[in-house]
Formats: C-alpha cells, sequence, structure tokens
C-alpha cells in the first residue's frame, strides 16, 4: 500500500477511535443526567417530568418563589408574562397550582 494511502486509513482509524470515545463519554453523561433528573420526580406531590418541558420551567420557578405573580414567574423564566398566565392557568386547570386573586392583583402557588 502506497504511504499516501496509509496515512489517509491511519487518519480515518483514529477518527473513528476518537468518534467511539466521544460516544462513549456521551453515554455516561446521559446516564448521569438521567439519576440527576430521578431527584426530580416528585416535587411537592407533583410529577414533574409528566409535565410539558415549558410547564415543568414554569413550575419549578413557581416552586422556588413560594407565591407570586405571573410577572414574577415571567422575569425567572424569562418569558412574557402573557405566557406565563397561559401556563400557569393551564396548571391550574389541571389542579397542580392554586390562584388567589387579592384586588386586581392573581397570585399562584402551589398547594400543600
Amino acid at each position: 500500500m502506497p504511504e499516501s494511502m496509509r496515512k489517509k486509513v491511519d487518519r480515518i482509524i483514529s477518527l473513528l477511535e476518537r468518534m467511539d470515545e466521544n460516544i462513549e463519554a456521551f453515554a455516561k453523561t446521559s446516564v448521569r443526567r438521567d439519576e440527576v433528573r430521578a431527584g426530580f420526580k416528585h416535587v411537592a406531590g407533583i410529577d414533574v417530568l409528566s409535565l410539558d418541558g415549558h410547564l415543568q420551567k414554569t413550575i419549578l420557578e413557581l416552586l422556588r418563589l413560594g407565591k407570586g405573580t405571573a410577572t414574577e414567574v415571567a422575569a425567572k423564566t424569562r418569558r412574557s408574562r402573557a405566557l406565563e398566565s397561559l401556563y400557569l392557568n393551564q396548571l391550574t386547570q389541571m389542579g397542580y397550582v392554586a390562584k388567589e386573586r387579592v384586588g386586581k392583583v392573581v397570585y399562584f402557588s402551589i398547594p400543600r
């Protein structure tokens, strides 16, 4: 086999070996990430992982706040107030969040 061809084959083998290492590293990272997520499965009696991702983010921020308005939750999630209001009302309809009106202000919280 000519020398130039041999170098190309060696280079291909080297790249394949690096790909295998990256795949193994990714698999180990994914397992750790799954183990960490398993700890968040039930928070305040809620199966958080059963919710859609956008609702997970909203409910986790509300849990951190304890009690808050759509504006306060939106500031934490960096989404619009209107969108957070929609998500919080969805969570209220699902029974995960309690809603309380004080004057013109609507507060959301996680019932204990």
